[in-house]
């Protein structure tokens, strides 16, 4: 499952909420590009811990030769989770 958290406009704020689980390191998380993630929580003054896996790297090492750009210029698959999730289960 996913969670999407809105934190903008009348939203603003809900993110401490999460606080306390997203800076536990007993409860282990996979993110997708665990770095970029962990900037932008951090810039909320969330100190994110419990990194359990990150697909993004995960599928880097699987298959390295996932290419952004595809033959000829066209859009390859990628590492976004949307490509990694059509091609991997097929949806």
């Amino acid at each position: 499952g996913a969670l999407w958290i809105d934190n903008l406009d009348d939203a603003a704020g809900v993110l401490e909420e999460f606080k306390p689980f997203f800076e536990s390191e007993g409860i282990k998380k996979v993110w997708h590009n665990y770095g970029f993630d962990r900037h932008v929580l951090w810039n909320e003054g969330i100190d994110c811990r419990g990194l359990a896996g990150d697909t993004m790297h995960m599928a880097r090492l699987q298959d390295t030769s996932r290419s952004r750009v595809g033959l000829g210029g066209e859009g390859g698959e990628g590492y976004s989770l949307e490509a990694l999730t059509a091609s991997l289960l097929g949806r």
